[in-house]
């Protein structure tokens, strides 16, 4: 039986690289978005074309195209990107044969805050354009991301201990220095002890740095009064994950759910969501994604927040309400023509304090002062004083919007939520890789979080317009920022 023959693999052969890429192939979407965005933006993103001095930089065209290509297909190593220059047909064809190194790869990644963050913006107005997202549901969550970061996080006590040891380490190695001094003199300055007073000083000054670095995390810690720090990403935060309490960020990513773009994302490294809400939202409205509903979990139940929200952004908010036990606040009807409350067996709180939201006190106080003999004190309240109520200066809109969360309509978008949002944290997490991060420091990290933003958005649009047309529409459009 014959089989296929192959080339001699010294055989010579003309060929273009360009022939070698298939018509429809991603890379060629990567390109024409990469350099129409550049193109467009060079002046108001500082690039310069010309007048080099010296040996000329890549183009961040190309780099900003290799970066976006790793994170697209899981090769967000610098090294391995590397590598794929030198292997890869496809980051070839991207690269035009350019073979950059890790460090010039890392360098760019790390130091293009405004070109990435550009694009990850400039690349949501086109897909407004083109009706893919139209605001009418977002949906918003939180995600816990590892860092790159050690395990070991430490405490103010452990911070203190280890500062300790080490300032006793810098008097032991400068009495060791004394001694060294007084043998040079005495034996005119031998060779030997010359060397061995060099090692001594450089390992103080090593000490010495790394105690005051430790003394600045202490600093830290004390000043953003936290109970744990990492010592090698010092801006990650202990984070409670499905693995246990790791150091990582809080990533918050808004979910257009028509077609399930991201249209918004921010890292902060607040281990919870209660007042990210706001923030997300101001986000997405700076952007100008018309947003006219968004949903979350109770997580985000705030309400003084939602109120504003609403009230002063027009955007309604369907958000879970933490519920509460047995005895509390909602399980108390109140009287406001006498201005009391009346607890579940009757009795009558009355005001203590009025509210005086000048002063910023939010909340009048109720009191009942008959509570000592009654059968349920105990699942009710362990104060001496008996049972209080407080009541918000907005608590008739509050209870108004906890009514309108029970309806039907609203537990809908609850459940939806979840089917928009959480396959967006699955694709990031799971099938991109993104755990652990690559950077740290929270600004790097918001960086690495753009771009991982981006390949989401960009593997999402392939999946909804024929290839040519995609190609047709990138074009026409003007990528040009506001």
């Amino acid at each position: 039986m014959p089989y296929i023959q192959k080339y001699a693999i010294n055989q010579f052969e003309m060929t273009c690289l360009d022939e070698l890429i298939k018509e429809t192939n991603p890379v060629r979407l990567y390109r024409l978005v990469v350099d129409k965005f550049v193109d467009s933006n060079s002046e108001k993103l500082g690039i310069k074309t010309d007048n080099y001095i010296g040996r000329p930089e890549y183009h961040p065209s190309d780099l900003l195209c290799l970066v976006l290509y790793g994170y697209i297909n899981r090769v967000s190593s610098s090294r391995r990107l590397e590598k794929e220059c030198h292997r890869n047909i496809e980051v070839q064809w991207l690269m035009g044969h350019l073979r950059p190194d890790h460090w010039t790869i890392n360098n760019f990644r790390t130091s293009n805050e405004k070109l990435i963050k550009g694009l990850v913006k400039q690349f949501r107005q086109f897909l407004k354009a083109q009706n893919l997202i139209d605001g009418q549901l977002v949906a918003i969550d939180g995600t816990k991301i590892k860092a790159n970061s050690c395990r070991d996080m430490l405490n103010s006590s452990e911070l203190r201990e280890m500062i300790h040891r080490g300032e006793e380490g810098i008097n032991k190695y400068l009495d060791e220095l004394d001694i060294l001094d007084k043998l040079e003199d005495e034996q005119e300055r031998l060779h030997q002890m010359q060397e061995e007073r060099e090692r001594l000083t450089k390992e103080l000054e090593d000490l010495k740095a790394k105690t005051e670095e430790q003394k600045r995390l202490l600093q830290k810690a004390e000043k953003e009064k936290v109970k744990y720090l990492a010592t090698t990403d010092k801006d990650s935060r202990l984070m409670l994950t499905r693995n246990g309490k790791v150091p990582g960020y809080n990533s918050q990513m808004a979910v257009d759910a028509k077609h399930h773009f991201i249209v918004s994302n921010t890292v902060t490294n607040d281990a919870g969501d209660q007042h990210q809400l706001k923030p997300v939202v101001e986000d997405m409205m700076a952007e100008g994604i018309p947003v006219q509903t968004v949903v979350a979990d109770k997580g985000y139940s705030t309400l003084d927040d939602i109120q504003l929200i609403e009230e002063e952004k027009s955007v309604e908010c369907v958000v879970g309400i933490v519920k509460t036990p047995k005895g509390d606040e909602e399980n108390f009807s109140y009287d406001a023509r006498n201005d009391q409350y009346i607890c579940p067996m009757g009795k009558r709180l009355k005001l203590k304090h009025k509210a005086n939201e000048s002063k910023s006190e939010k909340s009048s106080v109720y009191i009942c002062r008959e509570c000592e003999d009654c059968p349920m004190r105990e699942s009710c309240t362990d104060s001496k004083m008996g049972r209080k109520v407080y009541r918000r200066v907005n608590q008739e809109w509050r209870d108004a919007y906890k009514e309108r969360m029970k309806q039907e309509k609203n537990k809908k978008k609850l459940s939806h939520r979840k089917e928009v949002v959480e396959h967006v944290f699955g694709t990031i997490k799971l099938y991109m890789g993104a755990i652990p991060l690559l950077l740290r420091g929270i600004e790097k990290v918001a960086i690495e979080i753009d771009l991982y933003v981006q390949a989401y958005n960009f593997k999402r649009l392939l999946n909804l317009f024929d290839f040519n047309d995609l190609m047709t529409k990138v074009a026409e459009f003007d990528w040009k920022m506001a």
